[in-house]
């Protein structure tokens, strides 16, 4: 595997590219990280939590409230992904507001959602499977 390069005008187009929602980026083949490229534009993303990743979050452009912990309500089996489950909102979470250049790590086994419902957020999310 050849190393790649996404420059910041990259990384512009390709959220532009996509709207909103999210694309694979980058999965190292035999590896056990990847790369998500999100864009979220009011929008609320459904909790979710990872039993066999963890996550780290680095946002490009815009900001968002990212909450953390507490029990995610209406918890169920992500289809087709064994370990992750999604769910409505979290109860008892802790929020965070998150913008331009912030990181985030996010162990697995912790409910995370990401709102932009009043906002623009495009942000990578690194994962590793543990």
């Amino acid at each position: 595997m050849e190393p790649e390069v996404f420059s910041g005008e990259d990384l512009t187009n390709l959220a532009k590219e996509i709207g909103v929602g999210g694309k694979n980026l980058l999965k190292f083949e035999g590896s056990k990280y990847y790369i998500d490229f999100v864009v979220k534009d009011h929008t609320k993303k459904a909790s979710e939590l990872h039993e066999v990743e963890d996550d780290i979050y680095y946002v490009i452009e815009g900001e968002g409230i990212l909450s953390l912990g507490g029990g995610i309500e209406g918890k169920r089996p992500r289809e087709g992904a064994p370990g992750h489950y999604i769910g409505d909102d979290l109860i008892g979470a802790t929020e965070r507001h998150l913008g331009k250049g912030d990181l985030v790590v996010i162990p697995h086994g912790v409910p995370h959602m990401m709102d932009a419902s009043k906002s623009r957020i495009v942000y990578l999310v690194i994962k590793e499977v543990v």
